[in-house]
């Protein structure tokens, strides 16, 4: 019997038991109102103990033997080895790639949801300072609210400024080249290499 019939074999006599999603060799299995993980032979590798499992994107996947999972509203890490790898932290949390996530916290004074990166080991590369975040390769488009406005600029993954944080919209061209736009709508290319005080250039 394929795996598709037994699947939907297993769904139909075991209501109880209802697998929502899969990822590789993982599944995500709902009981009792609660998500957990199995693996491909049906072994739980996760308790269904938690609200979601996966990411706040409605989306599943484990890179690194990694996935999220959501406890009293909020997202956090825990490995295939029903290990957390954080607290449940995050306002939301989804993978950018293979080595980072972009998750937001609400921050303390504005009560707004700020965007930073972290990694599968939960350690912190991009602090939770934006509005929205894009990765571009070695670079980070963020934008801040300043005051009413919304301004972009690009960092790169130390959190470094490459180019400030004073136009309307940026646009990659490629992960080292962008397309900045002020208030006007004028546009202009700019070539970052290294720090904006020492290498950057504009090339039109």
């Amino acid at each position: 019997m394929s795996r598709i019939k037994v699947l939907l074999f297993f769904c139909w006599t075991c209501p109880s038991i209802l697998f929502a999603s899969v990822n590789q060799n993982f599944w995500v299995y709902e009981e009792a109102g609660k998500k957990g993980v199995k693996d491909q032979a049906g072994e739980v590798v996760i308790p269904a103990s938690y609200e979601a499992m996966g990411w706040s994107n409605g989306e599943f996947s484990a890179p690194s033997g990694v996935t999220g999972y959501m406890l009293n509203g909020l997202w956090g890490l825990i490995s295939l080895k029903d290990k957390a790898v954080t607290d449940p932290l995050y306002n939301t949390l989804r993978p950018e790639g293979s080595n980072l996530l972009i998750s937001s916290m609400r921050d303390k004074f504005s009560h707004r949801h700020l965007q930073g990166l972290i990694n599968f080991q939960g350690k912190e590369v991009i602090p939770f300072q934006y509005e929205r975040l894009n990765v571009e390769g070695l670079r980070v488009i963020g934008v801040k609210r300043v005051g009413q406005r919304y301004l972009y600029g690009v960092v790169d993954m130390g959190n470094k400024t490459v180019i400030p944080f004073s136009y309307s919209r940026i646009y990659a061209i490629n992960n080292l080249r962008f397309a900045v736009e002020d208030a006007s709508g004028k546009r202009q290319f700019l070539l970052t290499k290294g720090s904006r005080s020492r290498n950057s250039r504009w090339i039109v």
